[in-house]
């Protein structure tokens, strides 16, 4: 598409859309949730009007190997596009988090390597840093998370569903489903490893499936989780709307 390609515009461009605030994020693969966060501050601040926000994922090209080229997980591709703002809609948003961690930046920083090869860059970090530094984050993000979006026991079983990232059943079972009680259950686990990780769009994609085949009802609250390279996990807390 050319290095200086902006997708935000072409959509912009395809829409029509001639006076909208076309923005695109090089974010990995919490970016469709952290771009939320940011449309809902700037829809705040003016009190009118609505964000469309898209993400694609497209791993099929540049020789990455969906099946090799990383730990624990396989990849798959997708598209999704959401609109937020004031009116009615399947959900209201309760509340918005992101907690980061640059220290695991080294995880996805490919200096000197083949850009297709996420394996080489982790196994210099781990080498370097030891696996349990990466556990440490997640869980650490996973438990600030959890304390900030359901810190006691009744907002935590009030959450009916958690949209974790589609990542390996390993890595969700070692840092993300402790962190809340009956993560496991709570997830859609199955449905990921059906569809693989989609990058940006796992937690819409999942949401859009719910929704479809009717598990949700009014009132019922739905806890998206994404993880971003660099590293960031945003958390997005829903409440499914009359």
């Amino acid at each position: 598409m050319g290095v200086f390609w902006n997708p935000a515009t072409a959509v912009q461009a395809a829409l029509e859309a001639d006076h909208a605030l076309p923005i695109a994020l090089r974010q990995g693969c919490d970016g469709l949730l952290v771009g939320l966060q940011v449309a809902c501050t700037h829809l705040g601040q003016h009190a009118t009007g609505r964000a469309l926000l898209v993400g694609s994922d497209c791993f099929g090209t540049g020789g990455f190997c969906r099946v090799t080229a990383d730990y624990s997980i396989l990849y798959g591709d997708g598209a999704a596009a959401m609109v937020i703002g004031v009116g009615r809609g399947i959900a209201h948003i309760l509340a918005i988090e992101t907690v980061t961690d640059p220290g695991l930046n080294a995880l996805h920083d490919g200096t000197g390597l083949r850009s297709e090869d996420v394996r080489a860059a982790k196994r210099r970090f781990l080498s370097r840093h030891g696996r349990e530094r990466l556990q440490h984050g997640t869980r650490n993000a996973m438990s600030k998370i959890k304390n900030r979006m359901a810190p006691d026991a009744a907002s935590d079983r009030a959450i009916r569903h958690i949209l974790f990232p589609h990542l390996g059943l390993d890595i969700l079972r070692e840092n993300y489903f402790p962190a809340f009680d009956q993560g496991e259950k709570r997830s859609l686990v199955g449905f990921g490893a059906h569809l693989g990780h989609m990058g940006t769009i796992d937690q819409i994609v999942a949401l859009q499936a719910l929704v479809r085949t009717g598990h949700l009802e009014p009132g019922d609250r739905v806890l998206l989780i994404g993880a971003g390279a660099g590293f960031t996990w945003t958390a997005v807390l829903l409440e499914i709307a009359p």
